[in-house]
């Protein structure tokens, strides 16, 4: 019985030392520990619909989590340097609607150890930057330029897009699209439901002042939902469309 006894225990004792040998301890390396440096360059940025936060790990293994707020739900966060100074902010893009998206941004303040609300265009020349919201956005980080397209309804035949570029430490709006559906009652009443007539304005602004430099509207024709056809703003005018 002692004998029996002893073998269990050795056995035991030898299998505990197999384990500690076959240990991997480097996967206890790899966890993130949260340190006192806060980071420049983001590393990941994972995002959990459920509480409305984002888990960010730096580069230098720095983590922390960022509650983004907001009134719509969250669809993506990426990780862009959206004001050039060195330090990666993030890019939240919520669900709008049926069909459009919204962008906004926090910032990644550095001394402050925080990420905080950044409007990129409190201050644009020309136009009321307050007012502006940012639809689906393509970034170009190389250019520095911002495109923000709109739709006006789900057929995506009517339409805002609008376009930024970053100079001299801000962003300059510098044109915009809009695509519009011309006195569709009119229409309806003399060629059916199933015309219908567009303008397209197109604004270029000068991105040292911000001052309008050109308009030019062209006029489009549209049948049963089908292709658009380019038409001459007479014949728009011989309809009573526009003057």
């Amino acid at each position: 019985m002692k004998n029996t006894l002893l073998w269990v225990i050795g056995f035991f004792v030898l299998l505990g030392i197999y384990a500690l040998l076959n240990y991997d301890f480097s996967a206890q390396k790899s966890i993130p520990k949260a340190t006192e440096t806060w980071g420049h360059k983001i590393k990941s940025a994972e995002l959990n619909p459920e509480t409305n936060t984002v888990a960010i790990v730096f580069d230098t293994n720095a983590v922390t989590t960022v509650s983004l707020g907001g009134d719509f739900p969250v669809m993506s966060v990426e990780h862009v340097d959206i004001n050039f100074d060195g330090a990666d902010d993030l890019m939240i893009v919520e669900s709008a609607g049926a069909y459009n998206l919204s962008t906004r941004f926090v910032v990644n303040d550095i001394s402050s150890k925080k990420f905080n609300p950044y409007n990129p265009f409190e201050k644009l020349l020309g136009v009321e930057g307050e007012g502006i919201v940012l639809g689906a956005v393509d970034f170009d980080m190389e250019q520095k330029t911002i495109r923000s397209f709109f739709k006006g309804r789900g057929l995506g035949d009517m339409f805002t897009v609008q376009y930024f570029t970053f100079k001299d430490g801000q962003w300059r709006y510098t044109g915009s699209e809009i695509q519009d559906m011309i006195n569709f009652e009119q229409v309806m009443r003399t060629e059916g439901p199933a015309t219908m007539y567009y303008i397209h304005t197109k604004t270029a602004y000068d991105i040292d002042t911000g001052a309008t430099t050109t308009v030019t509207n062209t006029y489009f024709k549209s049948v049963d939902l089908g292709e658009m056809t380019e038409v001459s703003k007479s014949e728009v005018q011989k309809k009573g469309l526009v003057k």
